[in-house]
């Protein structure tokens, strides 16, 4: 909500859904394990033809999960997508 009011633009929290529930991203595993991990976790729910999206997560240490998101995004037709992480 803050960065909708800063940016005057619109936030939505339904655009994907989790639809597998993966395994915990902890430090053990590889990158290459945390990409495979992430494979077929998300569903895009609404329509995002020729959007252009911004995906906002607290902690991001591979990337996998923005990845993951991102792919299947772009899949169903979004313009472009882009992932801030407020820490790493």
């Amino acid at each position: 909500e803050v960065f909708s009011s800063i940016w005057n633009i619109p936030v939505t929290t339904t655009i994907l859904k989790r639809t597998k529930t993966s395994k915990r991203q902890v430090t053990t595993l590889s990158r290459d394990e945390r990409l495979q991990n992430q494979k077929g976790t998300f569903t895009v729910v609404s329509d995002v033809r020729n959007m252009h999206i911004i995906i906002i997560d607290d902690v991001t240490t591979t990337g996998a999960t923005f990845d993951e998101a991102r792919k299947i995004l772009l899949k169903n037709g979004a313009q472009s997508v882009i992932a801030v992480a407020l820490a790493h």
